[in-house]
């Protein structure tokens, strides 16, 4: 067959008609699969997409999976081309293993007005979200007892990654490849390299992933198992509060709970020793705590994105009771605690107990303060109770305070 696919773009096919176009219409064609890649941009571009087409775009999944299934079934490879020149975003290709990429991609730019024949294109072979070495996620919520979870799933054998990062984001596996249908054979080929082979289970503890919808999507996607953690909001906020004026080299007093809570935003300075300059400015924002802890709408995201056979929720009131009940869910035998979960942020305070009572959020003296939590988060207390995996009223339902 012909490297050149020139006749491959006389035709595109709507959103509707895809995943029968994909079923009946390619068989073993790359032609075929070229086009039907096109399709996948059509939003904006009319190329072949590399980046993730939007909040829109969860049934593209499907069309990605046939194409990758199909792609590799006809003897052919996955390659991003992107343009050293010029406006135009990266698109994918897929070419036959006897060809030269290069020829194809730049067949598939010419279709653009833009694109000029003195242009040259960086290749990069693509892989599958589905190869990458990711059995289980931790993706949040942040301060509700992540870190515990991780390391106690470490005692059980469990590899976790996730609390580090460097350049190549490897810690993190969907980090270095944000937004991609496809990552590069190079990333997902390094981190499987990275993580050995001795491990029963690969983990990933990364409370970021709850918030975006792509990184759930791809957790979907590649089929890993999925523990999700959930805490009171009014008790989250209290803990960034807390986090957010750790530091015990502070140029500034720390401001007070009433005073961060009941105003848009508070900060103090700070100055690491033996650095020079004039310090770092701190920050809370009450804004920010709704944005990052509004269960209902992180609830709404995971139910949207994820199979319910392959999520639990538990609440971090839960977690010393129900550990076993989560290890046996992933398959693991070993049983070793290491004490029960820890108010980290509470510890790192232990040093100015003066600062800990006058900003109890249970005082009397800030009672203001607590009604104000639980009325913002009203309705987020009310979705966690008809999520959590397993209902423990005796546990779940303690008051704050």
């Amino acid at each position: 067959p012909s490297c050149v696919f020139v006749l491959c773009w006389d035709r595109y096919f709507s959103p509707c008609t895809r995943a029968a176009h994909l079923r009946a219409a390619m068989n073993g064609s790359l032609c075929a699969i070229s086009t039907s890649m096109a399709d996948l941009s059509g939003f904006k571009t009319r190329f072949p997409a590399y980046t993730w087409a939007g909040a829109g775009s969860r049934d593209v999944w499907e069309t990605i999976r046939s194409i990758t299934d199909l792609c590799a079934e006809s003897g052919g490879l996955l390659w991003r081309a992107t343009p050293s020149q010029g406006t135009l975003a990266p698109f994918t290709v897929c070419a036959s293993r006897s060809c030269d990429p290069m020829l194809q991609a730049r067949h598939i730019a010419a279709r653009d007005s833009r694109f000029e024949k003195s242009w040259e294109f960086v290749l990069e072979e693509l892989s599958d979200w589905r190869v990458l070495r990711l059995d289980v996620v931790i993706p949040g919520m942040a301060k509700a007892g992540t870190t515990w979870l991780a390391r106690q799933l470490g005692r059980h054998g469990v590899s976790v990654r996730g609390f580090s990062s460097d350049f190549h984001g490897e810690e993190n596996p969907l980090d270095a490849q944000e937004g991609a249908f496809w990552p590069s054979r190079r990333h997902v080929e390094r981190w499987n390299r990275a993580c050995g082979s001795n491990a029963s289970l690969i983990a990933v503890k990364q409370p970021r992933y709850l918030e975006a919808i792509w990184s759930m999507q791809v957790l979907a996607f590649l089929q890993a198992k999925v523990v999700i953690l959930v805490r009171s909001p009014a008790e989250l906020c209290y803990s960034l509060y807390l986090d957010s004026f750790k530091s015990p080299h502070n140029l500034d007093p720390k401001p007070s709970l009433k005073a961060c809570m009941l105003q848009p935003e508070c900060s103090c300075r700070f100055k690491a020793p033996n650095v020079a300059g004039r310090g770092w400015l701190q920050k809370f924002s009450l804004a920010t705590c709704r944005a990052s802890f509004a269960v209902a709408r992180l609830r709404a995201l995971a139910e949207a994105t994820l199979p319910p056979e392959r999520v639990l929720i538990v609440h971090t009131r839960q977690l010393s009771e129900r550990l076993a009940h989560v290890a046996a869910w992933l398959g693991l035998r070993r049983h070793a605690r290491i004490g029960p979960p820890e108010n980290t942020a509470m510890r790192n305070h232990r040093g100015d107990p003066e600062f800990l009572e006058q900003n109890d959020l249970c005082s009397e003296a800030n009672s203001q303060v607590l009604s104000m939590l639980r009325e913002a988060f009203a309705a987020d207390e009310g979705a966690i109770a008809g999520w959590l995996t397993w209902w423990d009223p005796d546990l779940v339902t303690q008051a704050d305070c």
